[in-house]
């Protein structure tokens, strides 16, 4: 539970930090700003992707934990084990009839490993600052 929960916190710490860096830089000129553009995105990509990394870690921490309550819990066709077992690593398992039915959680948590990523595919680095040309025109 510590380290999930540790896990957690550096997820939604990195997320605010992400969230503050650019609420500091809305609005600004790039003139204004004591860092370079390219910094700018740097540090907003490590925010993204640190947020990414150790939530995901989380997610597939509570995945194996729910894993193995569900294997001690009920009795499970070998290839149900084995669809669950691969779950994160071949989103194919998800067409095993029994893992569907009896396993939504855990095929919930599956899901939500394979989404978070996401997050990082609408880069931070997108974002950039105004200049003074912009906000005149």
């Amino acid at each position: 539970m510590g380290l999930w929960f540790s896990m957690l916190l550096i997820a939604v710490l990195a997320g605010i930090g992400q969230d503050r860096f650019y609420a500091y830089l809305h609005g600004r000129l790039t003139e204004e700003v004591s860092i370079s553009q390219a910094w700018v995105s740097r540090v907003g990509n490590t925010f993204a992707y640190l947020f990414k990394t150790v939530l995901v870690l989380a997610v597939g921490k509570a995945f194996c934990q729910a894993f193995w309550l569900s294997i001690r819990r009920d009795a499970l066709r070998l290839g149900t084990i084995s669809a669950i077992f691969n779950l994160l690593g071949n989103p194919l398992n998800v067409l095993d009839q029994e893992l569907r039915k009896k396993r939504f959680g855990l095929l919930t948590l599956a899901i939500i490993t394979w989404m978070i990523p996401l997050c990082a595919v609408f880069s931070p680095g997108a974002l950039t600052g105004c200049q003074d040309t912009a906000i005149h025109s």
